[in-house]
Protein backbone atom coordinates (compact mmCIF):
# COMPACT_ATOMS: atom_id res chain seq x y z
CA UNK A 1 0.00 0.00 0.00
CA UNK A 2 1.20 3.47 -0.78
CA UNK A 3 1.30 5.70 2.25
CA UNK A 4 3.06 9.03 1.95
CA UNK A 5 5.29 7.57 -0.74
CA UNK A 6 6.24 4.48 1.30
CA UNK A 7 5.01 1.00 0.55
CA UNK A 8 4.08 -1.26 3.43
CA UNK A 9 5.39 -4.79 3.09
CA UNK A 10 2.77 -7.49 3.27
CA UNK A 11 4.26 -10.93 3.03
CA UNK A 12 2.41 -14.20 2.67
CA UNK A 13 3.90 -17.53 3.61
CA UNK A 14 3.74 -20.46 1.18
CA UNK A 15 0.37 -21.75 2.43
CA UNK A 16 -1.18 -18.27 2.47
CA UNK A 17 0.06 -17.63 -1.06
CA UNK A 18 -1.55 -20.87 -2.25
CA UNK A 19 -4.84 -19.66 -0.77
CA UNK A 20 -4.34 -16.23 -2.33
CA UNK A 21 -3.78 -17.90 -5.71
CA UNK A 22 -7.04 -19.86 -5.22
CA UNK A 23 -8.76 -16.58 -4.41
CA UNK A 24 -7.65 -14.83 -7.59
CA UNK A 25 -8.54 -17.92 -9.67
CA UNK A 26 -12.10 -17.57 -8.37
CA UNK A 27 -12.51 -13.82 -8.89
CA UNK A 28 -12.60 -11.97 -12.21
CA UNK A 29 -13.08 -8.30 -12.92
CA UNK A 30 -16.43 -7.51 -14.50
CA UNK A 31 -16.45 -3.69 -14.36
CA UNK A 32 -14.86 -0.74 -12.64
CA UNK A 33 -16.18 2.75 -12.19
CA UNK A 34 -15.56 5.93 -10.30
CA UNK A 35 -18.26 6.27 -7.65
CA UNK A 36 -17.12 9.35 -5.68
CA UNK A 37 -14.68 12.13 -6.16
CA UNK A 38 -13.98 15.15 -3.98
CA UNK A 39 -11.44 17.77 -5.00
CA UNK A 40 -10.14 20.63 -2.88
CA UNK A 41 -7.97 23.37 -4.33
CA UNK A 42 -6.02 25.28 -1.70
CA UNK A 43 -3.69 27.32 -3.90
CA UNK A 44 -3.12 27.37 -7.65
CA UNK A 45 0.63 27.66 -7.65
CA UNK A 46 2.19 24.71 -9.39
CA UNK A 47 3.95 26.45 -12.27
CA UNK A 48 6.62 23.80 -12.56
CA UNK A 49 9.40 25.83 -10.95
CA UNK A 50 9.43 24.16 -7.54
CA UNK A 51 9.43 20.63 -6.14
CA UNK A 52 6.09 18.90 -5.81
CA UNK A 53 5.48 16.20 -3.21
CA UNK A 54 2.66 13.71 -3.62
CA UNK A 55 1.13 12.01 -0.60
CA UNK A 56 -1.00 9.03 -1.48
CA UNK A 57 -2.73 6.47 0.68
CA UNK A 58 -5.41 3.86 0.41
CA UNK A 59 -8.05 5.26 2.71
CA UNK A 60 -10.28 2.19 2.77
CA UNK A 61 -10.75 -1.00 0.86
CA UNK A 62 -13.31 -3.74 1.31
CA UNK A 63 -15.18 -6.52 -0.42
CA UNK A 64 -18.92 -7.17 -0.26
CA UNK A 65 -19.44 -10.73 -1.49
CA UNK A 66 -23.24 -10.53 -1.42
CA UNK A 67 -23.19 -7.60 -3.83
CA UNK A 68 -20.16 -9.03 -5.65
CA UNK A 69 -18.42 -5.69 -5.35
CA UNK A 70 -15.13 -4.40 -4.02
CA UNK A 71 -14.52 -0.82 -2.95
CA UNK A 72 -11.26 1.05 -2.78
CA UNK A 73 -10.78 4.67 -1.77
CA UNK A 74 -7.70 6.87 -2.14
CA UNK A 75 -6.60 10.22 -0.81
CA UNK A 76 -3.97 12.18 -2.73
CA UNK A 77 -2.41 15.41 -1.50
CA UNK A 78 -0.20 17.55 -3.68
CA UNK A 79 2.20 19.72 -1.71
CA UNK A 80 4.40 22.59 -2.81
CA UNK A 81 6.79 24.09 -0.27
CA UNK A 82 5.06 22.07 2.48
CA UNK A 83 1.68 23.64 1.67
CA UNK A 84 -1.17 21.52 0.40
CA UNK A 85 -2.21 22.99 -2.94
CA UNK A 86 -4.54 20.20 -4.03
CA UNK A 87 -6.38 17.29 -2.39
CA UNK A 88 -8.34 14.55 -4.12
CA UNK A 89 -10.45 11.83 -2.50
CA UNK A 90 -11.55 9.16 -4.94
CA UNK A 91 -13.58 5.95 -4.56
CA UNK A 92 -13.86 3.20 -7.15
CA UNK A 93 -16.30 0.31 -7.21
CA UNK A 94 -15.14 -2.90 -8.81
CA UNK A 95 -17.84 -5.36 -9.89
CA UNK A 96 -16.65 -8.94 -9.61
CA UNK A 97 -17.52 -12.24 -11.24
CA UNK A 98 -17.08 -14.84 -8.50
CA UNK A 99 -16.89 -18.48 -9.56
CA UNK A 100 -17.12 -20.14 -6.13
CA UNK A 101 -18.48 -17.74 -3.54
CA UNK A 102 -18.17 -20.26 -0.68
CA UNK A 103 -14.48 -20.82 -1.37
CA UNK A 104 -13.83 -17.07 -1.72
CA UNK A 105 -15.75 -16.37 1.49
CA UNK A 106 -13.69 -18.94 3.39
CA UNK A 107 -10.35 -17.65 2.04
CA UNK A 108 -10.98 -13.97 2.82
CA UNK A 109 -11.71 -14.82 6.44
CA UNK A 110 -7.92 -14.86 6.71
CA UNK A 111 -7.24 -11.17 7.51
CA UNK A 112 -3.74 -11.26 6.05
CA UNK A 113 -4.90 -12.65 2.69
CA UNK A 114 -7.85 -10.24 2.64
CA UNK A 115 -5.53 -7.25 3.23
CA UNK A 116 -3.02 -8.55 0.70
CA UNK A 117 -5.79 -8.89 -1.90
CA UNK A 118 -7.02 -5.34 -1.36
CA UNK A 119 -3.63 -3.67 -1.17
CA UNK A 120 -1.95 -5.63 -3.94
CA UNK A 121 -4.56 -7.04 -6.32
CA UNK A 122 -7.32 -4.41 -6.15
CA UNK A 123 -4.78 -1.62 -6.07
CA UNK A 124 -3.15 -2.94 -9.29
CA UNK A 125 -6.55 -3.16 -10.98
CA UNK A 126 -7.57 0.38 -10.04
CA UNK A 127 -4.18 2.11 -10.30
CA UNK A 128 -4.30 2.95 -14.06
CA UNK A 129 -7.72 4.54 -13.61
CA UNK A 130 -6.52 6.59 -10.62
CA UNK A 131 -3.45 7.77 -12.55
CA UNK A 132 -5.57 9.05 -15.44
CA UNK A 133 -8.21 10.64 -13.20
CA UNK A 134 -5.58 12.42 -11.07
CA UNK A 135 -3.67 13.69 -14.11
CA UNK A 136 -6.83 14.93 -15.84
CA UNK A 137 -8.27 16.54 -12.69
CA UNK A 138 -5.12 18.60 -12.14
CA UNK A 139 -5.39 19.96 -15.69
CA UNK A 140 -9.08 20.74 -15.26
CA UNK A 141 -8.44 22.89 -12.18
CA UNK A 142 -5.52 24.78 -13.71
CA UNK A 143 -2.63 22.98 -12.02
CA UNK A 144 0.17 21.60 -14.17
CA UNK A 145 -0.62 17.87 -14.47
CA UNK A 146 1.55 15.40 -12.61
CA UNK A 147 1.60 11.71 -13.47
CA UNK A 148 1.54 9.18 -10.67
CA UNK A 149 4.30 6.57 -11.00
CA UNK A 150 3.70 3.07 -12.31
CA UNK A 151 3.18 0.37 -9.71
CA UNK A 152 5.88 -2.27 -9.46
Amino acid sequence: MENNGKRTAIELNKEEFKLFFELIKNINLKDIFLSKEKIEIHEKRNNGSSTIKIELKIKTGNINLEKRKAYIEYTIKLREKNKIIYKQETEYIITLNIKNIDKVSEIIKNKKIYTFFIEKQLNKIVWPFLRVDFHNNLGRVGIRPVTLPLLK
